[in-house]
């Protein structure tokens, strides 16, 4: 009889984890299959360029933005998956409360191990967060390599430009990604420039792509240019603290699994 208002609340907490992860997948697919969800927080990181770029090129970018799903792709799959289990887990926990209890002990059990590999993770995570950025290192080194130029047909090479205008950077690591694999001609809003070190958007330039110094592209250095300043230092800071946030919210997940399984405890008696 004890255990009578620790299954009902037991059985209260399950519904409401079940309706959020419910609402988990929902986010996962959003992640994993639409392209507004990129879309819009980039469109708002380059709106400054945007608005003086032709509207061709506008949607070349847009475009682009086909680049970065299958560097997301994988976080929205596994949100999905791990909501999915956390689903079914809940409704065992459910079943258990209302009238099995070996299924309650399981229930138990699961999420223990649940918890366990929640907090190895994490631990993996901090130790190695590298891992979480290694899609877009790959994808950025890509990009640097097929790069032709601004002005043209090449959506890829509009994306990166405008990406590397935005960020103040150029190439993965520096400049010099660009040495072996780039075309010495490169066009900015239909002016031609030829015999080029690195891609003209490497230069430093305002809002309206006007050069800040005459003397870039002809004599590239740290002053008028970005070529010491590699984009994917920048883009995988930007990363690791939108992720950092989601793993330090992640604790109440597992503070919240802790109480579960202390009211499933009682739930026994």
């Amino acid at each position: 009889m004890c255990g009578i208002p620790f299954k009902i609340i037991l059985c209260i907490f399950n519904g409401i984890v079940m309706a959020t992860c419910l609402v988990l997948m929902i986010i996962g697919a959003i992640i994993s299959f639409s392209t507004q969800l990129i879309i819009r927080p980039l469109n708002t990181y380059v709106a400054p360029l945007m608005a003086n770029l032709p509207n061709a090129t506008q949607d070349q970018f847009q475009g682009g933005v086909n680049l970065i799903l299958p560097m997301i792709r994988p976080i929205g799959i596994g949100l999905m998956i791990f909501a999915g289990v956390i689903i079914l887990v809940s409704g065992m926990g459910f079943v258990g409360a209302m009238c099995n209890l070996k299924v309650l002990k399981l229930y138990i059990l699961l999420l223990l191990a649940i918890v366990s590999v929640h907090l190895l993770l994490m631990i993996f995570y901090f130790a190695r967060p590298e891992m979480v950025t290694k899609a877009l290192r790959n994808e950025f080194y890509n990009l640097v390599k097929k790069y032709k130029s601004f002005d043209g047909d090449d959506t890829p090479s509009v994306f990166l430009a405008i990406i590397m205008i935005a960020t103040n950077c150029c190439g993965a690591n520096n400049g010099s990604d660009f040495r072996d694999s780039m075309n010495t001609t490169d066009k900015l809003l239909g002016k031609t420039y030829t015999d080029l070190q690195y891609p003209i958007v490497c230069c430093k330039m305002d809002t309206s792509f006007k050069l800040l110094d005459a003397n870039c592209p002809t004599n590239f250095n740290t002053e008028n240019s970005n070529i010491n300043e590699g984009c994917v230092p920048k883009l995988e800071a930007k990363l690791l603290k939108m992720t950092n946030i989601i793993v330090y919210v992640s604790l109440s997940v597992i503070l919240f699994n802790t109480i579960i399984i202390a009211i499933a405890f009682l739930a026994l008696l």
